[in-house]
């Protein structure tokens, strides 16, 4: 059973997470031919990404078929108001138009991503470099 990222999410408790993006159908998240076009895209909105919400990425690995980034909600900046720290509205920006643009050059449409993101929290100094590593 699936829980609530609110509920899985405690900013007093701990700020860090590695999140995993996955693919449906075992679609290509790089392109066969070696073109870095979605590549430097992810890398492009990552990098908007972290300027306009309250969420900072740590670090990100581009695989076959999917993705992982280190996030860190930043309370501080969304506790003045100028930027929105939910990991939900996060991915929901990076997905939606990646998935958007990959259905695009493929030639298809439906889902490009699995439906939830996993979620998993960086509780110590350990984990953190683990996931780093």
């Amino acid at each position: 059973m699936t829980i609530s990222r609110s509920r899985l999410v405690d900013t007093n408790v701990n700020r860090r997470y590695h999140t995993i993006l996955r693919c449906v159908r075992r679609a290509m998240l790089l392109l066969e031919d070696g073109s870095p076009g979605r590549k430097d895209w992810i890398d492009l909105r990552l990098k908007e990404l972290d300027r306009i919400l309250a969420i900072s990425v740590g670090g990100f690995s581009i695989m076959d078929n999917h993705l992982h980034f280190l996030l860190r909600i930043n309370v501080e900046q969304a506790s003045q108001g100028s930027a929105l720290s939910s990991l939900g509205w996060f991915m929901k920006c990076l997905k939606e138009p990646l998935a958007r643009l990959a259905n695009k050059q493929d030639g298809c449409t439906g889902a490009f991503f699995e439906g939830r993101y996993k979620l998993i929290a960086i509780l110590d100094e350990e984990a953190l470099l683990s996931v780093c590593d």
